[in-house]
């Protein structure tokens, strides 16, 4: 019985190995050569895209660690770091707290199983 049980399952990985194996060698090449474009077409299509996001998130994150840099080379505090800080900070930890209590008291497994009939039948002695 065992044995019939573990020649099904490598039979199964067999065939996802095979069937992996397809696609990373004829499929994925085949999308990302239509996906990523050449140095003369980057401005087009998906790689275009992913660049203009990247940019804009780097061209902000530079100017404000600029800002942030020049503050301290000055000496000065900004207020809206003074003031935006505890106002994002404190409501973003109240929520993380909140939501991490609520699962905590859930349990991973939800409101389902729990090992409730197997505590009892240890606690009242019940064996079979």
């Amino acid at each position: 019985m065992t044995g019939a049980l573990f020649r099904e399952f490598a039979f199964t990985l067999a065939g996802a190995v095979t069937v992996s194996g397809f696609v990373a060698l004829t499929l994925s090449p085949m999308m990302s050569a239509y996906l990523l474009k050449d140095a003369s077409h980057e401005a087009e299509g998906l790689s275009g895209f992913i660049t203009e996001r990247f940019d804009r998130v780097r061209d902000r994150y530079e100017s404000v660690l600029g800002h942030m840099l020049g503050l301290r080379d000055s000496r000065k505090i900004s207020w809206r770091v003074l003031i935006f800080s505890p106002v994002v900070a404190i409501p973003l930890w109240a929520v993380t707290m909140g939501v991490l209590i609520y699962c905590w008291r859930r349990g991973l497994t939800g409101h389902g199983w729990r090992g409730h009939w197997f505590l009892d039948r240890v606690r009242f002695g019940c064996r079979d």
